[in-house]
């Protein structure tokens, strides 16, 4: 029907060539076991399956289905209700629940008795935890003004040198110098596909600079939220 067309983007002729398959993003196996079951009990509540759109994206979607008498012989009427945007809420509703509770704890632990490398590395789990963070690193400048890791928490997962691409290096300088940048886009030199983004933000003691987070992760990290988030998490430590 129109919904469908709207839905799954293909055209009502296209979709009387497809398949079950080509539409319900689960493997074949399942499929086939559902409509065993439906031919069996003759109505059958399936729940939350996942539909491909024509181009390749997924929609969430809740359904129902019952066998009918169609042009003088059975058929399964498949009722699919989107619930994408109601998934999308209660995701961002566990987000931040989420979020809450890791700015709850942060101050706990920021007001506990831990010596403070300890309070650092909690603190960087904490972080890594409520973000999603591949890595996140405290680094500090020393006597001789060499920036170096102090406390880090995921750095092995990061690939080699990737805090030393010369756009990592820059926006690491940056923020010792107290200046704002947006996320930064790593590329691996030796697997082009693998890519990082990163936020260098400085932690501020009062009016100076006493070294920077550095947060690694996936692209999903530059969502809206997830640098309010970290920059929340700077500004108590």
């Amino acid at each position: 029907n129109a919904a469908l067309v709207r839905s799954l983007g293909y055209t009502p002729d296209e979709l009387e060539e497809i398949t079950l398959y080509d539409v319900v993003a689960h493997d074949r196996e399942t499929i086939n076991e559902n409509a065993r079951r439906i031919l069996e009990q003759r109505r059958l509540s399936i729940g939350e399956r996942r539909y491909r759109r024509k181009d390749g994206s997924l929609v969430d979607v809740e359904v129902n289905v019952s066998v009918i008498p169609y042009g003088g012989k059975e058929a399964m009427c498949v009722v699919a209700h989107d619930v994408t945007q109601r998934k999308q809420a209660e995701a961002e509703l566990r987000r931040s629940l989420g979020v809450l509770l890791a700015l709850r704890e942060a101050g706990q632990v920021l007001r506990s008795t831990l010596q403070s490398e300890e309070i650092v590395t909690r603190l960087l789990e904490i972080m890594r935890g409520v973000a999603g963070l591949t890595a996140a690193v405290i680094s500090r400048s020393n006597e001789e003004g060499d920036i170096r890791v102090w406390r880090s928490v995921g750095l092995e997962a990061l690939w080699p040198r990737a805090r030393f691409t010369p756009e990592a290096e820059n926006a690491r300088l940056a923020a010792f110098e107290n200046q704002g940048r947006p996320p930064v886009h790593l590329r691996n030199p030796d697997s082009p596909d693998e890519r990082l983004v990163a936020f260098y933000l400085p932690l501020r003691v009062k009016d100076r600079v006493g070294g920077v987070l550095e947060a690694y992760g996936s692209e999903s990290l530059a969502q809206v939220g997830t640098l309010e988030v970290l920059q929340s998490l700077t500004s108590q430590a």
